[in-house]
């Protein structure tokens, strides 16, 4: 047993009801605000986990309050997935009541502590591997709003307050520039620019709320990827843990926390900010798992500014974000607008045309819509197809017949930096030609069936950019 541990937690593992005898006390987890750890108990020679928390109550001021949100949305949930036939031991949390039948427990020394049930066979991620991995985290996430549509928001204790208020987050945001305490104020001045010219988006979902166009929800507020309890052999999302910042608010808060910490490749703390990108195919899986999982909970005007987040991604051309929304709309995910007495002319998708110093046209699609239309209706028969092996990334075109050396080195570093294997070395791209590709039959955009390829290893940078001019 950890000796440190046991310091810490001798008095509380005393006051809460275990089933068998404890026999090791360990840290557990990546959290950052609350001290965690897995206690494991013998109960006549089987072994009962629990988690046992120290709650922060330097960032939870009232702990009271906290674990009656806790609790009662626990109970809600139990009743909800016991009437839709689920398991209620692994689709929820199970709170561990206190010797004397209390939700929590206060030590001598002001430490606030909390005791759940491990839930087995489970395991968390702090980054998506995939897109299938986050169209799963997406559709938990909406499953778990979708359960709690009817539960009365207005009756949670806000633990943090004004967590997501983003007007009041920009006052203080002015407040800390006017301050200027640390003296780095002249290092930052482009991305202070940045949220200043943006001042008027920071109040439209709040202005929203207040005037009663958009419905005031319970939500999670801090939807990150690592909050999810995924099955350890099929990945599927089990259970929403860390419920501490459970509040009212916005179902776009959810949406929105989780795209900024979910859709790229990197963990939070990333310093190396080249790395830190919005991938767009990881957006679009979120989004479709995220309203399938609200399974048409949500409201028009909740739906409407969906589309708005779309065209916000900073790694988005106006053009990809419009061809993201209309894929969404073509597969049922949005709604799609009526156009009042006008005739929409079809254009092509807006992928991207280079010419190489030698001037041989070189085309990347940037999404799913691209990809498929580049591929299969722009591309000839005897143009070479790049893309990086078994993960999302762009189809690569390039429009001539036998390539040197060169050209293929530039077309597959350019599959490469466009991929999820973008910060990676020695990415696998695999090349053929077009006449070679297949589209499997009733498959969304950009899927192809690869026969007769080759693969090359490429480590992926941005220098090729300096070796290609727009067409």
């Amino acid at each position: 047993m950890c000796d440190k541990c046991l310091d810490k937690t001798v008095e509380a593992l005393k006051k809460f009801n275990f089933k068998g005898d404890i026999i090791r006390v360990t840290p557990f987890g990546s959290g950052i605000i609350n001290d965690t750890f897995l206690v494991v108990c013998n109960d006549k020679g089987s072994k009962n986990k629990y988690i046992l928390q120290r709650i922060n109550n330097s960032v939870f001021k009232n702990v009271n309050k906290l674990m009656e949100n806790y609790c009662n949305v626990c109970d809600y949930l139990k009743d909800i997935i016991c009437k839709r036939g689920g398991d209620i031991d692994r689709q929820t949390i199970t709170v561990v009541l206190t010797n004397d039948g209390k939700s929590f427990y206060c030590d001598s020394k002001g430490n606030y502590w909390r005791v759940i049930k491990f839930i087995k066979n489970t395991v968390t991620y702090d980054v998506s591997e995939s897109t299938g991995d986050f169209y799963k985290v997406g559709k938990t996430f909406g499953e778990f709003q979708n359960m709690l549509i009817d539960y009365n928001a207005e009756s949670l204790y806000e633990t943090i307050p004004n967590f997501h208020n983003t007007k009041e987050r920009y006052k203080s945001f002015i407040n800390a520039i006017e301050r200027n305490k640390a003296n780095r104020l002249d290092n930052v001045i482009n991305e202070v620019n940045f949220i200043i010219e943006r001042k008027s988006d920071t109040s439209i979902l709040v202005d929203l709320l207040q005037k009663g166009k958009l419905p005031l929800r319970v939500t999670h507020n801090d939807t990150k990827i690592s909050n999810i309890l995924m099955d350890e052999k099929t990945k599927e999302g089990i259970c929403v843990i860390d419920l501490d910042t459970i509040m009212p608010g916005l179902s776009l808060y959810d949406f929105g926390d989780a795209i900024r910490s979910g859709a790229t490749h990197v963990s939070e703390d990333e310093k190396d900010l080249n790395k830190v990108f919005i991938d767009l195919e990881f957006f679009e899986a979120f989004t479709k798992g995220f309203l399938e999982g609200t399974a048409n909970s949500l409201t028009e005007k909740e739906i409407e500014y969906f589309d708005s987040l779309i065209t916000a991604m900073s790694q988005a051309t106006y053009y990809d974000a419009l061809e993201i929304k209309e894929e969404l709309e073509n597969e049922g995910y949005l709604k799609k607008k009526k156009q009042k007495n006008t005739i929409r002319k079809k254009k092509r998708p807006q992928f991207q045309q280079y010419l190489t110093k030698d001037g041989i046209e070189i085309d990347i699609g940037k999404n799913n819509l691209q990809n498929d239309y580049l591929t299969f209706k722009y591309a000839h028969r005897y143009d070479m197809w790049f893309h990086a092996k078994d993960m999302p990334g762009s189809h690569v075109i390039v429009k001539a017949q036998d390539l040197d050396e060169y050209t293929i080195r530039l077309a597959a570093k350019i599959a490469a930096y466009y991929s999820k294997g973008k910060n990676s070395s020695s990415v696998p791209v695999n090349y053929t030609l077009v006449k070679t590709l297949k589209k499997p039959a009733g498959s969304k955009p950009g899927k192809v069936i690869l026969d007769n390829y080759k693969t090359i290893y490429i480590d992926p940078d941005d220098e090729f950019l300096q070796e290609l001019t727009k067409k």
